[in-house]
């Protein structure tokens, strides 16, 4: 009998001692349901950071589900319950998998396991694993490049498409300037170019913010029903030209005020209808419905809205890609329809930051369907806030003369385009070329002298959101009723929230819409 035992404790010693020799980490536990680790190499120790063993189970809590990281849990150990239950299966389980190393920093480790009978331990699952870290970081490197040529291929194609339209129309309108049938004709094929263009470049810079981390939220009371409003008059020339059908269901929704983020959820809801009706064809049909599940104590209750086509749909292989940025399933080449392959993903980021989820239903020649929860906090009725649209109709030539404005602008191109497009209304527009004139103008003529200013943010000498501050500031007791707008190329929409912080009634992005221009001045100049 004690040479039996001598026997096992050398068996025992040598294994351990190959064990120790592996290059990579390896450990045994418990197959049973608390999993806990009966054996583990120094090479397993230092891998999660630890001097020694002792270190290493009080990291993980002597268990295995507590050397996975958390989020990978639940993979990894459904994928281990497949292989126990197969019983006959002799092959190596494989899953890769973070941990998270005694200092916090994060690995990635590819790990060989089998489900294994002991004398000894009974059932047990012993592993081998390797870092693998800069693989992955390589893999992922590799794909990303691989993306973002893709990307710039696809912009490439895309940007120069609108681009050639308007330099070729340009061109075509100088060479017949005789003919004004053929030349509006030609100048609105240059403006929807120039829309186009437009779109592709915001999709490009906001991805951008998104993943520099430089989007906020900016929540504040918004009735649901103003929302889709406004969403279907936007969409609505799109859906006509396509005579396409949009039918917009807020049925079961009880409580339209909520607390949210109004930009970000129009972002989020265009986004989606937009891409309806980009890949429906000709006579598709389109359903934005809303839900609401009733709110809890706190008042805050769960939102669902859902985007339906009965459009091309998608192959599940893409649908898996969908939400991942340069995306496309076809290059515009391809398909005829173009993009960034930016929306999915920055609406996607959007809900995320929201704290909501998104989720897809899809089929090819099906249609598709987009999910997207979220919680509002809900408001009394009373408290609705409705902010002011701004019309899209027209305005009378020179329903604004003797109306005076102030415009703050250094670029020479972009004054002579404001005052050309007020100079139609009848304004009366005087000239600063930056902050520190338009604040000296304001000073030595008077507040009471102009009806409003136009700003623009970024200028010498003074940006406009100090102009502002020191228009406010002067000794003057009618610039507090000075109306100032922004009028500036400082687009998101925290260019707008430090446009209003520093003392400015409005904001208008550029390119200048004319109708949202006069629009927005007319809510100031009575």
């Amino acid at each position: 009998m004690a040479e039996k035992e001598r026997m096992c404790m050398q068996q025992t010693e040598a294994i351990e001692w190959v064990a120790e020799q592996m290059p990579g980490g390896f450990f045994v536990y418990h197959a049973d349901e608390k999993q806990k680790i009966i054996y583990v190499n120094q090479a397993a120790c230092s891998l999660y950071g630890c001097e020694n063993e002792k270190e290493f189970r009080e990291l993980v809590g002597n268990t295995f589900p507590g050397m996975v990281h958390p989020d990978d849990r639940a993979r990894v150990l459904s994928s281990i319950d497949e292989q126990i239950a197969e019983r006959s299966n002799k092959n190596m389980d494989y899953v890769e998998y973070r941990i998270i190393r005694k200092d916090g920093s994060i690995r990635y480790v590819e790990d060989y396991g089998h489900h294994s009978e002991m004398t000894d331990y009974g059932d047990v699952y012993y592993v081998f694993i390797v870092d693998v870290t800069e693989k992955k970081h390589a893999e992922e490197a590799e794909a990303a490049n691989r993306a973002k040529t893709a990307f710039l291929t696809n912009m490439s194609h895309d940007m120069r498409t609108p681009m050639n339209a308007i330099i070729g129309f340009t061109d075509l309108a100088l060479l017949n300037i005789e003919d004004q049938a053929l030349i509006k004709d030609y100048l609105e094929k240059i403006r929807l170019s120039s829309e186009h263009l437009l779109l592709l470049i915001n999709d490009v810079l906001e991805m951008s913010r998104i993943e520099s981390g430089k989007m906020r939220l900016n929540e504040a009371p918004v009735n649901l029903l103003d929302i889709l409003d406004n969403l279907t008059y936007i969409v609505k020339g799109e859906i006509g030209d396509k005579q396409q059908e949009l039918v917009i269901d807020t049925s079961v929704v009880t409580d339209e005020n909520i607390m949210c983020d109004k930009l970000r959820l129009d972002q989020v809801l265009l986004n989606l209808v937009s891409n309806a009706v980009k890949y429906t064809p000709n006579g598709g049909k389109i359903l934005v419905s809303i839900s609401q599940a009733p709110a809890g104590d706190d008042g805050v209750s769960a939102y669902e809205f859902r985007v339906k086509d009965n459009g091309i749909g998608m192959a599940p292989e893409f649908a898996e890609r969908v939400f991942e940025p340069f995306e496309r399933e076809n290059t515009s080449t391809v398909s005829g329809i173009q993009g960034s392959g930016l929306g999915m993903a920055i609406t996607k980021r959007i809900v995320n930051m929201m704290g909501g989820t998104i989720s897809l239903e899809t089929a090819p020649g099906k249609g598709s369907e987009f999910i997207v929860k979220l919680n509002f906090k809900t408001l009394p009725s009373e408290n609705k806030k409705v902010e002011p649209s701004v019309s899209s109709g027209t305005f009378d030539e020179e329903g604004f003369k003797g109306k005076r404005l102030l415009l703050v602008e250094d670029i020479m191109i972009n004054r002579e385009i404001a005052l050309a497009m007020l100079s139609i209304y009848g304004f009366d527009v005087e000239v600063a070329c930056d902050g520190d004139e338009a604040v000296e103008k304001v000073r030595s003529k008077g507040a009471d002298h102009y009806d409003a200013v136009l700003m623009d943010i970024q200028m010498p000498k003074m940006n406009g959101y100090d102009a502002t501050k020191a228009i406010r500031a002067l000794p003057d007791e009618n610039v507090s009723k000075l109306p100032i707008l922004a009028l500036t190329a400082n687009a998101f929409a925290e260019d707008k929230q430090m446009a209003f912080e520093s003392g400015m009634n409005a904001h208008i992005a550029k390119p200048i819409d004319r109708d949202n221009l006069i629009g927005t001045l007319s809510k100031f100049i009575v």
